[in-house]
């Protein structure tokens, strides 16, 4: 080209040629670029897992990571329905085995993570004092008579037991002073108030022995059909059947007092109790921490009366009330009073033996019944209340006792079960029930009880927190 040759322009459509060109080439290089970065490790792509997308860029040694997750699902309480049912002779029966619904294992443990993670130390090594606690509340009888039941009957007119009835809760039991620790022996006067001494109950010794305890199913299908033909009572063979069977036991020599703990005898022990523990309800918490007895306040229909002016329990109606039984009385109140005097509850064996008396017989009287003999719902006040615990002299036994039928049910010892007595340790010497459960043993029969429930080898149900007004007791004690 020589000088003076004008310079020609690029056209437009060439210009755009040359743009794509660089475009497409740089397109190329970058992902060239990328695609060896990739293989030499240098950049790394995931994707999705388990339902969780995840998505993680690493860039050399810095790595960040986004996860999303589902809350997990609350666990659903477990709630077994429990049926229980009881009558005059069996003891409370409980059904586990139907629930409605079940937590699933991922429940389960999403809740226990839940409660480990409250209750683990926080940063600073503390406990969360915002995280959930239990604490038991222990069950104590009602502190007003509205929240009492109207009536505690032991049973029916007709021999049927009653249900047993909650009581409500007042709080937590505070033990008093005058409860004793350890239970003296028997003629020790150390421990025994001078009060107490002076009014306690005569007692009389058994000697050792061997005896038949309890009975044969045919003398107590016996005693059913006479409840139903005879007393027009409502009764089944269910009722004598935890007194079967009958087997030997041998007891050593002991001793048991005459006459059931009169009301006044326990109110006695009542205001010593208050007396070493003045503002304190001992009626209510005054039994080693548990209930003694349901005064006025809680239940209408006994004769205990608290006054709050002299914090001393009164007997209401002395003129009437004064030598008659002690009832509404607790298992821990029985147990307590025996103890103050250095006495304790007669074993079930030991109650029986003293009923049958020697000649081993179904009434404390003899074989056969005698509506005179015993205050019971077919008899005596004919269902109306307890008589004085010296009444009935037709009915004292060989021994000397007093009312071990009618009159008032008396708490023993031993914890109940229905079936012990095929259990071989109830034909053991000295037997003394079973070692744990949730009921009591009452002996006896009461004044609102058919005769089948007088019978000498008859068994009671009882929770031990469930006093009642035809419920009562009498002490017994080693022999020195």
């Amino acid at each position: 080209m020589g000088l003076g040759t004008p310079v020609r322009r690029r056209s437009r459509d060439s210009g755009c040629q040359w743009l794509t060109i660089g475009m497409a080439l740089g397109a190329g290089c970058s992902l060239v670029f990328f695609l060896m970065s990739y293989v030499i490790g240098f950049v790394e792509i995931s994707g999705l897992e388990n339902d969780a997308p995840t998505a993680v860029i690493e860039v050399g040694i810095v790595t960040a990571q986004v996860t999303s997750t589902l809350p997990p699902a609350a666990a659903q309480p477990i709630e077994p329905e429990t049926d229980m049912e009881t009558d005059g002779t069996t003891d409370a029966s409980t059904d586990n085995s139907d629930v409605d619904s079940m937590a699933s294992d991922e429940d389960v443990a999403s809740a226990t993570e839940s409660v480990d993670a409250a209750a683990q130390p926080d940063d600073a090594g503390t406990v969360d004092d915002n995280a959930p606690t239990f604490t038991p509340s222990p069950t104590m009888l009602g502190s007003s008579a509205q929240n009492a039941p109207t009536a505690l009957p032991e049973a029916g007119a007709g021999g049927e037991a009653s249900d047993a009835a909650s009581a409500p809760e007042i709080g937590t039991p505070v033990p008093l002073d005058s409860v004793p620790t350890e239970v003296p022996e028997i003629g020790s006067q150390a421990d025994i108030p001078d009060t107490l001494q002076t009014i306690a109950s005569p007692m009389v010794t058994i000697d050792s022995g061997t005896f038949t305890m309890g009975t044969t199913r045919e003398e107590g299908l016996l005693a059913v059909d006479e409840c139903i033909n005879r007393d027009g009572g409502i009764c089944s063979e269910s009722y004598i059947q935890d007194a079967t069977p009958a087997h030997q036991v041998t007891l050593d020599g002991f001793q048991i007092e005459i006459y059931e703990v009169s009301i006044n005898q326990f109110i006695t022990f009542l205001n010593e109790l208050a007396a070493n523990a003045p503002g304190v309800r001992a009626d209510l918490i005054g039994c080693g921490g548990q209930p003694c007895a349901l005064a006025q306040s809680e239940e209408p229909n006994s004769v205990i009366r608290y006054n709050q002016e002299t914090q001393q329990y009164e007997l209401v109606n002395p003129e009437f009330h004064t030598n008659h039984p002690a009832n509404f009385v607790t298992w821990y109140g029985a147990d307590a009073y025996c103890k103050s005097l250095g006495r304790r509850l007669p074993t079930e064996a030991e109650w029986e033996r003293a009923a049958r008396g020697p000649a081993n017989s179904v009434y404390p009287w003899g074989p056969e019944w005698i509506p005179a003999n015993a205050n019971t719902s077919r008899s005596g006040t004919n269902g109306q209340g307890t008589e004085a615990v010296d009444a009935y002299i037709g009915g004292v036994n060989p021994y000397g006792l007093y009312n071990m039928a009618g009159n008032v049910s008396e708490w023993v010892l031993d914890f109940y079960l229905e079936n012990y007595y095929s259990n071989p340790a109830a034909s053991q010497p000295n037997p003394q029930g079973p070692p744990v459960g949730e009921l009591r043993v009452a002996r006896g029969g009461g004044w609102d009880n058919v005769p089948l429930f007088s019978r000498a080898v008859h068994r009671i149900a009882v929770d031990p927190k469930e006093p009642r007004a035809s419920l009562g007791f009498r002490c017994a004690a080693d022999t020195q």
